[in-house]
């Protein structure tokens, strides 16, 4: 479907339908308009969502596609000749009109040509007498010229009357119509009578066939009587003894007898298929109404779209139209068989069909995405059960061998135990004026509850040794029995002098070493042994 309309204007679009070929010559537009073009796709099942961008094209001008037509000659004069004929239809947005007068005598090579503005009758004066004079017409604008009319000839001798004037058509009652004039200023001679013809207007406003009358004499007024309601269409000519003039016509819409015409009109709701309209009519027609309509852009004549609606009826709804094409309507009233004139004519354009709305869960990327994003959900499930099995085997063997590569677990570690602040032994100033040596040692002189357990086990006399294991030697030798029977104040005696031991000591071997010691409170032991080794326990 091709949509198209002037640009910018707020006109609605105009509508064809182009079927499938792929080209189309797109007519009667305005000349030199910008208009927008968009085409919309569609089908059995309606028309697709997305249409073509609109382009824009500018129209040129054309030349006169069709000549006058109805080319009548008339001779006014000796010498001069009225032209009449019917104009052309204007081409849509020609900026102006014209039509050229050709005529000559002998040959049209030689013609002489006269111009004339929109108009449809001439006078070409200054002819010679008694010479047949050939008349050809075209149209043309700024596009250049139309073709030609057919020919018509005139011989100048015997002149006819010229127009009359003043034409008017009355009905002072109802089906009685009065047509009267003013007799021609160039009459060539004695008026007999005149030639009054009529014609009844159909409903696409063509003439029906014509009924002649005449006057008796030179009278200017006739009446008829008994006239049906329509539109009349009257043409009064003169007649003198050369024959008859130039016609002059009027149009009337004459009551008559019949039903009054309906008014008001109007589109009230427009859909895909259908329209409702409702009018006005001053009276109920006998018969009653009925709607008519054509394709805006047909020349055909309009067409019954109802039967025969109730005399009552002022509304109605006009169904079986296709979409988006646009209509002409008129209604007309029928009372005896007779016809009224038509109501005012109304344009309307049907609704585009529009395809249904798709929920949004059904439309094929809202589907697309819940699939892509389920997908990536099954795969983030499947990882996470593959390294959580993963971390389960994690140092198991697989068949009959260890997997070397996969990490040891390790057993967790305890945290260590806070280590509680260690109390400073305090340890009493040595006695002022005090002199030891390693000779004189009393055991009155040491505060023995001052000492350590490391002090009591290695700076004193008879006392074993650590292992390196963290074991004693000998398990505290004389030490445990020198403490069960003497008192503390009498310690071990004298250690001023150089002693030996009564238990063994092993140091590095198991050989038997006499120790020789010589301490002194709070200070480190030394304990000598014959092998000059030597070693320092510090407490």
């Amino acid at each position: 479907q091709l949509s198209y309309r002037p640009q910018g204007q707020s006109t609605n679009w105009l509508r064809v339908n182009i079927g499938t070929t792929g080209t189309y010559r797109l007519t009667n537009l305005i000349q030199q308009t910008r208009y927008e073009l968009q085409l919309l796709p569609f089908n059995a099942a309606g028309f697709g969502r997305v249409a073509t961008d609109i382009i824009t094209v500018t129209t040129g001008t054309s030349p006169p596609a069709n000549a006058p037509t109805n080319v009548q000659a008339y001779l006014t004069g000796n010498d001069k000749v009225k032209l009449t004929w019917s104009k052309i239809a204007i081409p849509a947005g020609a900026v102006a009109v014209g039509y050229r007068i050709s005529f000559w005598i002998y040959d049209n090579s030689i013609a002489v040509t006269r111009n004339f503005g929109d108009v449809n009758e001439a006078n070409i004066n200054g002819l010679s007498r008694y010479f047949t004079y050939s008349f050809r017409i075209n149209a043309f604008t700024e596009g250049g010229d139309g073709p030609f009319s057919t020919t018509v000839t005139k011989y100048t001798n015997l002149p006819v009357p010229d127009t009359v004037s003043n034409l008017v058509a009355s009905e002072p009652v109802k089906s009685r119509i009065v047509v009267q004039w003013i007799a021609p200023t160039v009459s060539n001679g004695n008026i007999l009578h005149y030639k009054i013809n009529y014609t009844v207007l159909n409903i696409e406003g063509l003439p029906g066939p014509y009924i002649s009358n005449r006057t008796a004499a030179s009278e200017t007024l006739f009446t008829f009587y008994n006239m049906k309601t329509g539109i009349y269409r009257f043409t009064v000519t003169a007649h003198n003894a050369n024959g008859y003039g130039v016609p002059t016509t009027i149009q009337y819409q004459a009551a008559g007898i019949g039903p009054s015409s309906p008014t008001n009109l109007k589109a009230d709701t427009i859909g895909q298929t259908s329209i409702q309209f409702s009018w006005v009519a001053d009276e109920n027609p006998s018969e009653g109404f009925i709607i008519q309509r054509k394709l805006l852009a047909s020349t055909d004549p309009h067409q019954n779209t109802t039967d025969l609606l109730a005399p009552t009826v002022r509304s109605y709804t006009v169904t079986g139209l296709e979409p988006a094409t646009t209509y002409a309507f008129h209604v007309v009233a029928l009372s005896g068989n007779i016809f009224s004139v038509p109501s005012n004519q109304v344009n309307a354009t049907t609704k585009s069909v529009t395809a249904p709305q798709t929920p949004f869960y059904q439309e094929i990327w809202f589907i697309a995405l819940v699939s892509s994003v389920g997908g990536l959900l099954v795969i983030l499930i499947l990882v996470c059960f593959i390294r959580s099995g993963r971390k389960k085997n994690a140092g198991k063997p697989n068949g009959r061998y260890i997997a070397h590569n996969e990490p040891e677990k390790k057993p967790e570690i305890p945290p260590l135990p806070v280590d509680e602040p260690e109390e400073k032994p305090v340890r009493p100033p040595l006695p002022e004026e005090s002199h030891y040596s390693d000779d004189h040692f009393r055991h009155s002189d040491v505060d023995v509850d001052s000492l350590d357990s490391m002090d009591q086990y290695a700076d004193l006399p008879h006392l074993s040794k650590f292992n390196e294991d963290g074991s004693f030697i000998g398990e505290y030798g004389e030490m445990k029995a020198a403490r069960s029977n003497a008192d503390l104040n009498s310690f071990m005696g004298d250690y001023g002098d150089a002693r030996y031991d009564a238990v063994p000591s092993y140091h590095g071997g198991n050989s038997y070493a006499p120790t020789l010691r010589s301490s002194r409170p709070g200070s480190p032991a030394s304990t000598i042994n014959p092998n000059n080794s030597a070693f320092s326990t510090f407490v």
